[in-house]
C-alpha cells in the first residue's frame, strides 16, 4: 500500500517518491499502523538528525500512535497565534526523543482568548498536562504602528503585559500546569535601517522592551522557549516565510522544525527534571588533533599555528565556558595519564586545565564501564551524562551498553564542533545560581573527599575529618530560585518529586500552618551552598513532612540526620511529638528509604509508601559530623 501523506506546502514532488529516496523515511514506511516499532524509531533519532519535511512526516506518524504504552504519556495543548500543526509535529518527535509519547491538542487558529478564557473551551476538555503558548505580535493588541510619545509606549507595554497576565492567571486557575511560552519574534524588514535602533517605538524596540518586560512578568509556571533567538541564529529573513505565513498561517519556515524540536526538547527536560548535567570528553581528535600519545606535545594540532588547530582550541573554550555555567565536566579517554597532564599542564594553547574537570578516566579499560564508575563517583544517573567522542566504534558501543547516555559523534572538520554541541540544545536552563557556577568546584571537593575516605580507615575519623559546617535558616525569598531548580533536578533524594514553583513555595513560605527551612553545606574542600531544602505542615501534635530534597552531592555525609535534628529543635517548641511523611516512589529516589531510617523514622504503614513517624524525642538518631554554624531559625 502506497502511505500517502499530504506535505505542509506544495513542493511538486511525490511523497512516496521522497520516502523512496530517503531510506530512513523508507523504514518509517514500513512500520505505519505499527505501535511496537515506535521504540525503534526513537533509537534512529538518536543518531540521525532531520530534515524539516522529514520531521513533519514523522510527526504525523506519531500523531497515529495513540495506542503505545511502550513510553510516558504526556498531554500538551498548542494555543497559538499561528496554524499549530507543524508546532504538534515537532513536539511529538521532541517528545519521543525523551521516551515520551505525545498526544497533541492543537487550538484553532488564532482562538488564543477564546480557548483561555472560554468556559467549555476544547483547552480545558482535553486536560492537558502541558501548555504551550505562541502568542505573536499578530495577536498583541497594544502593538504601535505609527510614531508615538514615549509615556503612550509605556502605557502600550503595561496594557500588553497585563493582557499577558490574564491569560496566565486564568491558566493557572483552571489547569494548574507548566505553560512553555515562546519569546515574541522580530520581524525580518528593516525599514529604515539603522535609524530604527534610536527610535523607541520602532517595531524592534518594543518587542525587545515587551520581551524583556514579559520575562519579568511571568509567574514561575512559566518556562519560556527563546525564540527570538532562536530565530536570529538562523537568521530572521529565513526564519520568516511570507508565502506560509499567507497561504497557511504558519509562524515560521518549516525548514527550521528540528531546530525549534531541539529547543523544545531541551524545555521540556527542565520541566521534568532531566536535564543532563555532565559533559564526558574524549581527548584525542576532540579536545586536539592527533594522538598525544603517539604524536607528542608539539605534534598535536591546539592553537592558533593551523586552522584545525584553531578549530580545537575554539571547541576548548567554549567546553571551559560550559563548565563556568555549571556544566559538570569531565574527561572518559584510552590513554596514559601522564600524556594527558603534560597536554593541560604544559600546551601553550590549551585554555583548559586539569582541575576543569571534575572527573577524570584515563585507562585503557571499556568506555562503557568507564561511565558507569563516573556515573556513580558524580553520583547522577547515566541519562545525565552527554558522551561526546570521534570515534564512532566508541559512540555505538555507549549507545547500545548504556541507551540513556546522550551521545555526540564528534568527527569531522573542528571547525563545526562547537555549532554541532551547541544547536543539540543540551544545556538549556531557565536560570542560574551560585550553585551553578559553583559546582565543579562541589565535585571536586567530592572526589578529594572521597580519595580522603579511601585511604582511611575508619569512617568516623574520615568524616571528623571533612571539618563540615552546617547552616539552617528559614526559607526566604533568596533562596526560592536555587530551590525551584533543586525541584526541577533533583530525582533521588526526594520525598515526592512534585516540582513545586518558586510561587508555590513562596505561599508555603508565607503560611502560618508551614515550615520551610534551607541547609547549607561548607567543608574543608568547598563551600557547597544551599544543598537541601524541607518543608511540612503542622497538624495537632504532629509534624508532617511534605517535600524533601537534598543534592547527590552531599550524600554519605549524616546531612539529613543534621537536618532533622534541627528540625526537631524547631517543631519540638510547637508541642510536636512526631514528625511524619508519606513516601512517593518514583523510579530513581529508592535512596531515600536508608537515609531516612539511618535518622530514626519507621514506615508504619504499607512499604514503602508509609505513612513513617519518627517519635520525638526518643527514636532520633542524632549523630552526625556537621557543626552548626550561623544557625537562624526561630
Amino acid at each position: 500500500m502506497t502511505w500517502k501523506i499530504p506535505l505542509i506546502a506544495i513542493t511538486g514532488i511525490n511523497d512516496q517518491l521522497m520516502i523512496e529516496n530517503f531510506s530512513w523515511l523508507r523504514a518509517l514506511n514500513e512500520v505505519r499502523h505499527d505501535p511496537s516499532k515506535v521504540h525503534s524509531v526513537r533509537t534512529a533519532l538518536k543518531c540521525q538528525s532531520l530534515q524539516g519535511f522529514e520531521l513533519e512526516l514523522l510527526g504525523r506518524w506519531l500523531s497515529e500512535m495513540t495506542s503505545n504504552n511502550e513510553f510516558n504519556k504526556l498531554k500538551v495543548a498548542v494555543i497559538s497565534g499561528h496554524a499549530a500543526q507543524p508546532l504538534a509535529n515537532a513536539i511529538r518527535v521532541a517528545a519521543l526523543a525523551e521516551g515520551i509519547s505525545a498526544q497533541v491538542y492543537e487550538a484553532p487558529f488564532g482562538a488564543i482568548r477564546t480557548e483561555i478564557f472560554g468556559e467549555k473551551s476544547g483547552l480545558y476538555e482535553f486536560e492537558p498536562n502541558l501548555v504551550l503558548l505562541d502568542v505573536g505580535t499578530s495577536a498583541l493588541e497594544h502593538f504601535p504602528s505609527c510614531p508615538m510619545p514615549d509615556v503612550d509606549l509605556v502605557e502600550r507595554i503595561d496594557n500588553d503585559v497585563a493582557s499577558m497576565q490574564k491569560l496566565w492567571h486564568t491558566l493557572a486557575e483552571r489547569l494548574d500546569v507548566p505553560v512553555i511560552q515562546h519569546t515574541l519574534v522580530m520581524p525580518a524588514e528593516v525599514y529604515t535601517g539603522f535609524a530604527e535602533r534610536g527610535v523607541s517605538w520602532s517595531v524592534g524596540s518594543y518587542i525587545n522592551a515587551l520581551n524583556t518586560r514579559l520575562i519579568s512578568a511571568a509567574p514561575t509556571f512559566v518556562c519560556w522557549l527563546d525564540l527570538d533567538t532562536l530565530s536570529k541564529l538562523v537568521g530572521l529573513a529565513n526564519w520568516h516565510d511570507p508565502r506560509l505565513m499567507h497561504h497557511a498561517k504558519f509562524g515560521f519556515a518549516t525548514k527550521y522544525l528540528p531546530d525549534y524540536a531541539a529547543w523544545f526538547g531541551a524545555t521540556l527536560r527542565g520541566i521534568l527534571a532531566r536535564a543532563p548535567k555532565a559533559l564526558i570528553l574524549d581527548l584525542d581528535n576532540t579536545l586536539w588533533g592527533g594522538v598525544i600519545g603517539d604524536d607528542g606535545l608539539d605534534g598535536i594540532r591546539l592553537g592558533p599555528d593551523t586552522a584545525d588547530g584553531a578549530a580545537y582550541q575554539d571547541f576548548c573554550n567554549y567546553v571551559q565556558s560550559l563548565g563556568e555555567r555549571g556544566v559538570t565536566l569531565g574527561i572518559c579517554s584510552k590513554n596514559d595519564l601522564s600524556n594527558v597532564r603534560e597536554v593541560f599542564a604544559n600546551h601553550p594553547h590549551m585554555p583548559l586545565s586539569l582541575e576543569s574537570f571534575a572527573v577524570v578516566r584515563c585507562n585503557w579499560d571499556n568506555k562503557a564501564d568507564n561511565l558507569k564508575e563516573i556515573a556513580t563517583e558524580l553520583n547522577i544517573d547515566l541519562s545525565a551524562i552527554v558522551f561526546v567522542d570521534d570515534n564512532p566504534a566508541e559512540c555505538e558501543l555507549i549507545r547500545q551498553q548504556h541507551a540513556d547516555v546522550r551521545v555526540v559523534q564528534m568527527d569531522g572538520d573542528p571547525a563545526a564542533f562547537v555549532r554541532r554541541l551547541d544547536r543539540l540544545s543540551l544545556f538549556h536552563s531557565q536560570s542560574l545560581s551560585k550553585e551553578d557556577l559553583n559546582r565543579t568546584n562541589s565535585y571536586r571537593a567530592r572526589a578529594q573527599s572521597v580519595e580522603l575516605i579511601s585511604n582511611s580507615n575508619n569512617l568516623d575519623h574520615y568524616l571528623k575529618s571533612l571539618e563540615m559546617k552546617g547552616k539552617i535558616e528559614r526559607v526566604a525569598e533568596s533562596h526560592l530560585l536555587r530551590i525551584a531548580q533543586m525541584e526541577m533536578k533533583t530525582n533521588q533524594f526526594n520525598l515526592s518529586t512534585r516540582r513545586l514553583s518558586q510561587n508555590e513555595l513562596l505561599q508555603m513560605c508565607t503560611s502560618a500552618d508551614h515550615l520551610v527551612i534551607a541547609v547549607s553545606l561548607a567543608d574543608r574542600f568547598a563551600d557547597h551552598g544551599l544543598v537541601a531544602y524541607i518543608a511540612g505542615v503542622f497538624e495537632g501534635e504532629a509534624f508532617r513532612i511534605t517535600d524533601w530534597l537534598m543534592s547527590c552531592r552531599v550524600f554519605s555525609r549524616t546531612l539529613e540526620k543534621f537536618t532533622v535534628a534541627h528540625l526537631a529543635v524547631e517543631v519540638k517548641t510547637f508541642g510536636v511529638k512526631r514528625i511524619t511523611f508519606s513516601f512517593i516512589p518514583s523510579n530513581k529516589n529508592s535512596v531515600m528509604l536508608k537515609m531516612v531510617e539511618s535518622v530514626g523514622f519507621v514506615c508504619e504503614g504499607n512499604f514503602p509508601i508509609g505513612p513513617w513517624c519518627l517519635s520525638l524525642p526518643g527514636s532520633l538518631r542524632e549523630t552526625s559530623y556537621i557543626a552548626q554554624t550561623n544557625l537562624e531559625l526561630g
